[in-house]
């Protein structure tokens, strides 16, 4: 029997100065295959087949998650090595070369999403349908290739307090 995991919490909208930071915070900790909880809960330690983070934006407000599902007996030391992570993240900035691999991952996601007539299209009506300026993606592109270490650390100590967090755990 496994159990699914859930953490959570509101977050800003993608109009927020913080929301491209953010979207970098989320990929470091667990956007990728080689991020921070997928190294430690999956490959390290074995709890869970894949772990993921992420942040949503949305025109009035979004949310930052992390998702997972893993044995029974393993639900409490996951739930213990994702807080340790955002810990990990609040209090040591980023090693340089984990930060050029997820600054090119993101760079090479943000191509693939426009890689296409309908990939496109699915951007363009996020625009519309978010109000946003028609820049927007190039702002991404230009804070993703220029964010630091320590602005990193930065927004991990304003958004990865635990007692923000929502746990919900279904299951045994």
């Amino acid at each position: 029997m496994q159990s699914a995991i859930y953490i959570g919490r509101a977050s800003v909208n993608n109009r927020h100065e913080d929301f491209k930071g953010l979207k970098v915070l989320m990929t470091v900790l667990g956007g990728y295959f080689g991020s921070r909880l997928m190294s430690n809960i999956r490959e390290e330690k074995g709890y869970t087949y894949g772990i993921s983070a992420s942040s949503s934006g949305l025109r009035h407000g979004g949310h930052i998650s992390i998702s997972t599902q893993t044995a029974n007996e393993f639900v409490a030391p996951v739930i213990d090595e994702i807080y340790k992570e955002m810990n990990i993240l609040q209090n040591a900035p980023l090693p340089s070369e984990e930060l050029k691999t997820v600054k090119n991952y993101m760079l090479g996601e943000l191509a693939r999403a426009f890689d296409g007539s309908f990939s496109m299209t699915d951007r363009y009506i996020y625009l519309l349908a978010n109000n946003l300026p028609a820049d927007f993606y190039i702002k991404q592109l230009d804070f993703t290739q220029t964010i630091s270490a320590e602005n990193i650390q930065h927004f991990a100590c304003k958004y990865f307090n635990k007692e923000d967090f929502y746990e919900i755990v279904v299951g045994k």
